[in-house]
């Protein structure tokens, strides 16, 4: 049976608003909040509890940085209940719950509000701590890298390891930070605009990056276990432009 549950910081980021001479907006966080966090498995209470509690906090604290004078009059309660929604299962995720909270205080901020999109409740759902990472990392243009080299049982069957991102923040080879270039793709955040081109390899020589790379612990691993079977210029390395889009750059500027 689904009980009402007492949560001490229920609505403490609705008092802030309040203060700010803006009582309909504190009003309307006030019934979002009950309606989302006020009822809950009493068996999951003792789980939630805390986690809910910082969480009302991190709102508290992203609205606290708003004047008064801009406070929006009329929130969009399509944008911040589904982000208060979303957010009941990633609130014991630190990242995410920042994340979130920064969104909600955007929606609150008249200043910011045209430049939240209803997306981004998607796109935080979709991240995972080092996927943030990776975007606040990035500036435009990426170079990123692909590397083919022979396979030793299927020689007309190379290997491919591709979106390697090699710089400061990620010196070596880090598959799940490929995996990260791939779902901020996906969710486009990024442009890598060779990607649809099928079997046809499309790239550049950046020299550079290309040494950069022959520096990574994954050039060494590929160029010795290859060493008995094909020479050094079969692996091929080649370089490719990646873009950060403008969802991006009001992705990165509203939630991180």
């Amino acid at each position: 049976m689904i009980e009402e549950v007492a949560v001490p910081a229920l609505a403490v980021f609705a008092a802030t608003v309040a203060k700010k001479s803006a009582e309909a907006p504190a009003h309307t966080l006030n019934l979002l909040w009950k309606v989302t966090w006020g009822r809950w498995d009493p068996l999951m209470e003792h789980q939630i509890r805390e986690n809910v509690e910082r969480y009302a906090k991190d709102i508290d604290n992203e609205l606290n940085k708003i004047p008064p004078e801009n406070i929006n009059s009329d929130p969009d309660i399509s944008l911040i209940g589904p982000a208060l929604e979303a957010s009941k299962y990633y609130v014991a995720k630190e990242k995410a719950r920042g994340m979130f909270a920064k969104l909600i205080a955007a929606e609150m901020d008249a200043t910011k509000s045209d430049q939240v999109h209803h997306a981004f409740v998607e796109i935080i759902k979709q991240m995972n701590p080092l996927d943030a990472r990776v975007l606040s990392s990035l500036h435009n243009s990426i170079t990123l890298l692909h590397c083919i080299y022979p396979s030793k049982d299927r020689l007309d069957k190379p290997q491919l390891v591709s979106d390697i991102c090699i710089s400061d923040t990620f010196p070596e080879y880090k598959q799940n930070v490929s995996l990260a270039i791939g779902n901020l793709t996906r969710l486009g955040l990024l442009d890598i605009p060779t990607r649809n081109l099928g079997s046809v390899r499309v790239g550049g020589n950046q020299l550079d990056m290309i040494e950069r790379f022959k520096r990574t612990s994954l050039y060494r691993e590929i160029a010795q276990k290859t060493q008995s079977y094909c020479p050094p210029d079969e692996i091929r390395v080649t370089t490719y432009d990646a873009y950060l889009t403008p969802m991006a750059f009001a992705f990165r500027g509203i939630c991180l």
